[in-house]
């Protein structure tokens, strides 16, 4: 049996997952770039829907669905849903030492995330004739291009 079937087997209620939680399930939880990279970027923003990590990490959403199922199973991740929309944020029951291994590391290797972080900050999404950048709606005008509003060069 694998480790992660493993977490789901015994991990049947994330409260149990976090008061299991030991050093070995941690890093194994973490070791993978696009996992360890999720927490970083959660960590960091304090909170991101998938579309987001998509758009930052630039994998396929079915991708980071897994890797964020994997992170709430071992009880890193906390979810909400707002609408249509999940938010994934850090578990607030997670222990001191794993709080603190993500905050070091989050302060101590900013180039690590850094390009996915600038790809979260300048993603663009069209709807309609809105667009958002840096997760702030701007709203189209007839006399004012979206490389004026914006200082980027938009295309969609």
């Amino acid at each position: 049996m694998s480790f992660f079937s493993y977490i789901v087997v015994v991990c049947k209620t994330r409260l149990h997952c976090i008061n299991k939680l030991n050093p070995l399930h941690f890093f194994k939880c973490i070791a993978d770039d696009t996992r360890l990279k999720t927490i970083l970027l959660i960590a960091h923003e304090d909170e991101l829907c998938v579309c987001e990590l998509v758009a930052a990490l630039d994998v396929s959403q079915p991708k980071i669905s897994r890797h964020l199922a994997v992170l709430r199973q071992c009880g890193l991740l906390a979810d909400r849903k707002q609408n249509q929309w999940v938010f994934y944020s850090l578990n607030k029951s997670l222990p001191d030492w794993a709080k603190d291994v993500i905050t070091k590391t989050l302060h101590a290797t900013p180039t690590f995330y850094e390009y996915q972080l600038q790809r979260l900050k300048y993603e663009v999404q069209a709807d309609d004739n809105s667009f958002s950048v840096a997760k702030h709606t701007v709203k189209v005008t007839n006399n004012k291009s979206i490389t004026e509003l914006t200082g980027h060069n938009v295309m969609w």
